[in-house]
């Protein structure tokens, strides 16, 4: 799952994806991407995720607090942890990386891709 507010991100990130012989599935938003890991893990025929590519800075939610709760579900119904990576434009240091951890989130790839 691709989880980003600008669209062209989006598509880019998508694309880059898609190039690499994987399905995507979008979300504009945190809480978009949240809905789409609850129906995934309930819901018969729903888009199962192997991996979840999450901007950081969002208008609805951000990446951060949609991670904390994706794995507040995820430990609340015993299911495995979906990898959620940091897509993030801004510069990187170890308080960035300490705090994508904090948050539940396994990596960072800085934007563009």
């Amino acid at each position: 799952m691709v989880v980003d507010d600008d669209p062209v991100n989006t598509k880019l990130a998508s694309v880059c994806l898609k190039k690499c012989g994987l399905q995507i599935t979008t979300a504009s938003d945190g809480k978009v991407a949240v809905e789409l890991r609850e129906k995934s893990a309930t819901q018969e025929g729903a888009a199962r995720f192997d991996l979840i590519l999450m901007d950081c800075k969002m208008k609805m939610m951000d990446g951060d607090v949609a991670a904390k709760l994706i794995r507040e579900f995820e430990g609340g119904r015993k299911l495995p942890s979906i990898p959620i990576i940091a897509f993030t434009g801004g510069g990187v240091n170890d308080k960035d990386d300490e705090f994508f951890f904090k948050a539940g989130m396994q990596g960072m790839v800085q934007k563009p891709l």
